[in-house]
């Protein structure tokens, strides 16, 4: 621990102990990320607690967190979704992303809940999340909880890809290159294909080799193919080891 974590550490537990909220979250945050020379969670829950009961927003979502995930706490997405909702309701926009994945996959204690996982992704997304953004043009994309809409999948995708979600950049891709509810157009398509290549996405690294093997929009080029091809295999997708091993 530096000595200004130190110094940190020293004045929020003086404050936290006068019941102090914002020294409560930050106690419990040096807790849950260890910057107070240890980490740990039942520490941070502990501190979170006593904050949140104060209204701290942020001391909310991290309980949401720990109970969502089991951390330092008996896991219980019950609790997870009433610590998300305290702070979602006072405008934490991940709280909002956190709810809309409970609702989105569902388990024992929360059922799944397609329209109301799109209810909290779509307030979300209205405030810049980019995972939200890209699970909306997931959705509309694919009609699932929701009515199959290409141009509304489009633009949630073009959002949460311009803050370079690599797969909102890969399915965008994929609808100008297979012509899904949009003109298609290869040269759109490479262009978010390669951005998420850059990322490491091997899928894309693929789909980028075979345009340029096949010429698809492009001079065919067997060393760039190869290329991809050795970039997607790298990254685990047998796929392209498989095309590397034909083309020896």
């Amino acid at each position: 621990m530096t000595q200004d974590q130190q110094q940190a550490f020293k004045h929020n537990q003086e404050m936290a102990d006068r019941g102090n909220a914002k020294a409560q979250y930050g106690l419990g945050l040096m807790y849950f990320t260890g910057d107070g020379g240890e980490q740990n969670y039942l520490k941070a829950a502990e501190y979170f607690l006593k904050a949140a009961g104060q209204g701290d927003i942020d001391s909310q979502f991290y309980l949401g967190l720990l109970y969502e995930h089991g951390a330092g706490v008996e896991q219980d997405f019950q609790k997870a979704v009433q610590y998300y909702q305290q702070a979602a309701e006072q405008g934490d926009t991940e709280a909002h992303y956190n709810l809309g994945m409970l609702y989105f996959t569902g388990s024992a204690e929360v059922t799944k809940d397609i329209p109301k996982a799109i209810d909290y992704f779509t307030v979300a997304a209205e405030y810049g999340n980019a995972n939200a953004q890209f699970y909306l043009g997931l959705k509309y994309h694919l009609g699932d909880g929701v009515d199959e809409d290409f141009d509304k999948a489009v633009v949630y995708y073009q959002q949460a890809a311009a803050q370079n979600h690599v797969n909102a950049q890969f399915s965008l891709g994929g609808m100008y290159y297979f012509a899904e509810g949009v003109a298609q157009d290869y040269q759109k398509a490479i262009a978010y294909y390669e951005q998420a290549a850059e990322q490491g996405n091997a899928y894309a690294q693929f789909n980028l080799g075979e345009i340029y093997e096949y010429g698809h929009g492009v001079e065919q080029d067997i060393g760039k193919a190869k290329a991809y091809y050795e970039q997607s295999c790298a990254n685990g997708y047998e796929q392209a080891c498989d095309k590397l091993q034909q083309n020896r």
